[in-house]
């Protein structure tokens, strides 16, 4: 775990600034974003950001951030290391792409399971 995110950080410096601080999302951009879509909070540029690209979507009681593009759920920066990992092991270790996939997968099934909490 410690290398998979050396390495990530190691390629999110090799970013220009412009991209640097928006590559990923941490848990505190993710709260951020939470209280932007539903109190309005936050600075004009974050706002504007946060309603460019993502939306909130209420499953039970609980507030899941998705990607309006993607239309998935956002995993944040520090769960990303534990989502692949779970999803990689599902497809039997197998390549890349079937770990993506996967992934994808994985994220839309756990935020549809929250209808049961």
């Amino acid at each position: 775990m410690e290398l998979f995110y050396l390495k990530l950080d190691e390629h999110i410096e090799s970013l220009s600034d412009k991209f640097r601080s928006k590559f990923v999302i941490t848990q505190a951009i993710y709260n951020d974003i939470i209280l932007v879509l539903k109190d309005g909070w936050g600075e004009a540029q974050l706002k504007l950001w946060a309603r460019k690209h993502f939306k909130l979507v209420t499953i039970g009681e609980l507030q899941v951030v998705y990607g309006i593009k993607s239309n998935n759920p956002v995993i944040t920066y520090e769960q990303l290391y534990t989502t692949i990992k779970e999803c990689h092991e599902r497809v039997g270790h197998h390549d890349r792409d079937k770990t993506w996939k996967a992934v994808v997968f994985c994220t839309r099934i756990q935020s549809e399971n929250y209808n049961f909490l």
